[in-house]
């Protein structure tokens, strides 16, 4: 596939955009403001943004580029057969606004196939902690899966797939998500309920923490097996980054009835009905108990 030099200029303007974001909260430069969607953006949001795409569009012409700062509302996809790059240059704006360090760079990149566009490169840069994960995956398997933690490689190693329900499942989602008064609560909640129910001897625990990715790495980390994200308003450049990076150890994301995420548009768009990502171990209780319970909860209107 050889997308070395891909992987190479992604890492380095992560960590070119993650050292600007840092030195604009530092010197209170942020200059939060609403969306149309009611989301935060910054000018740290907007200046990494531009450091992304005006060096992607330098070093790959041909190439397709979406990110969330740049891409018209509203406006359709069409890839033509062309490479698509996702761009989120700040996932967890509104966590990093708050003061919290749960915000990261997202680049990833679709490559054209006989069904589709298909995620190939994903990577993650975390400024405060400096962390990033990349990976690299072809139809045989991951030829580059990592995590490199202030200077030092370790090698993201496949999640252990078991037959039978694991002893333990975290499931990792945003605070606010496990409050009963939240819209996101009304169904993480009873999602967790059906989990313990129909797993009685399954320790079922909640893991709190903001941005998709970084809740997405949790499971790529072994820090938690299940993710769920309700959200609505997620689009494909919240998801191709991590979904990689969880494709190269062997785990997977679906919307949350259990579909498969496709990227080929034309709406750049997530699936309405909300994300979750999952570990090998945790696969079939993901499919075969929390996707029709949260297929339930949306034709019955819970969200």
């Amino acid at each position: 596939m050889g997308l070395e030099f891909e992987l190479q200029i992604a890492e380095e303007v992560a960590r070119k955009s993650g050292a600007t974001i840092v030195e604009l909260i530092e010197n209170n430069q942020l200059n939060p403001e609403r969306k149309h969607d009611k989301s935060f953006v910054t000018a740290a949001d907007k200046a990494a943004d531009v450091i992304i795409s005006t060096v992607l569009k330098e070093k790959f012409p041909q190439d397709l580029i979406v990110s969330e700062e740049s891409w018209p509302p509203g406006q359709e996809m069409y890839p033509e057969s062309r490479r698509v790059w996702f761009i989120d240059p700040i996932d967890g704006t509104g966590r990093m606004v708050e003061g919290s360090s749960d915000f990261s760079v997202m680049i990833g990149l679709a490559l054209p196939g006989p069904s589709g566009l298909l995620p190939a490169l994903g990577l993650l840069y975390q400024p405060r902690g400096d962390i990033c994960w990349k990976a690299v995956i072809e139809p045989s398997g991951p030829i580059v899966a990592e995590r490199v933690e202030r200077g030092t490689s370790f090698k993201l190693d496949p999640l252990p797939a078991i037959n039978s329900p694991p002893a333990e499942v975290r499931v990792i989602a945003s605070p606010a998500h496990f409050n009963s008064d939240s819209k996101e609560g009304k169904v993480v909640l009873p999602l967790l309920e059906k989990l313990r129910h129909a797993s009685p001897a399954c320790n079922v625990t909640a893991v709190k923490r903001g941005s998709v990715g970084l809740k997405a790495m949790a499971v790529t980390d072994a820090v938690a097996e299940l993710f769920f994200s309700p959200l609505k308003n997620l689009a494909l450049w919240d998801l191709c980054a991590p979904h990689v990076l969880l494709r190269a150890v062997g785990a997977d994301l679906y919307s949350l009835d259990g579909v498969p995420i496709r990227y080929d548009g034309p709406s750049v768009a997530a699936p309405s009905g909300g994300i979750m990502a999952s570990s090998p171990s945790t696969r079939e209780l993901a499919l075969n108990v929390v996707a029709p319970a949260a297929k339930e909860l949306k034709e019955a209107g819970v969200y």
